[in-house]
């Protein structure tokens, strides 16, 4: 295999890496958040203190439409962010000692 083949299977290593990665961490996060609404609809629904008309009446709202507007734009650099700006520090793994 020639030089410039290795550096190609070495690149999609680490952006294969750094999508599982990504995948992974989000998954995680999705599923905690998945159980915290759940918590806080339960509470909310058994308390009484709102209706499930009015949980979705809100996801209507002014307000849930202007934080969305800035999540979203939040939530796609975060993404984006380990392919855009790769680690910035430089491979010293040879300087370990037993390598």
């Amino acid at each position: 295999m020639n030089t410039q083949a290795q550096g190609a299977d070495k690149l999609m290593q680490t952006d294969t890496a750094r999508l599982l990665g990504v995948t992974l961490a989000l998954a995680g996060e999705v599923f905690l958040l998945k159980a915290e609404l759940e918590r806080l609809r339960n509470a909310l629904l058994d308390s009484g203190a709102t209706s499930p008309e009015q949980i979705a009446a809100a996801g209507q709202g002014d307000k849930l439409k202007a934080w969305m507007r800035v999540e979203e734009n939040e939530f796609t650099a975060s993404i984006l962010r380990p392919f855009l700006h790769p680690d910035q520090v430089p491979d010293v793994s040879h300087l370990i000692e037993g390598r």
